[in-house]
């Protein structure tokens, strides 16, 4: 999977250092990944919820919410929000 916006994990490390490890596991384990469907990051990622059209990743023990929307047909995971579990609760989609 080719991932698109990654500069908002960036800069949310910056804010919370102790996301950098998980999210760079995230990462790694994107960029190798081929999905077809939404099974399919389910193998992978069995906390991963499907919202609203969004793909919803819990990171760190779930300390850390990632928002996504994937095409499966290009092999594109667009990132949109990464939140604490606080803000996530805040979160409209």
């Amino acid at each position: 999977m080719k991932v698109l916006k990654a500069s908002l994990l960036e800069d949310f490390q910056r804010q919370h250092p102790q996301s950098r490890k998980p999210l760079i596991r995230w990462l790694t384990t994107l960029k190798l990944a081929e999905w077809r469907n939404f099974n399919d990051v389910r193998r992978i990622f069995r906390s991963a919820d499907y919202v609203h059209g969004w793909v919803v990743f819990n990171i760190h023990g779930n300390d850390f919410r990632l928002i996504t929307k994937i095409h499966y047909e290009t092999q594109q995971v667009i990132i949109k929000h990464i939140f604490t579990h606080t803000d996530y609760d805040r979160w409209q989609p």
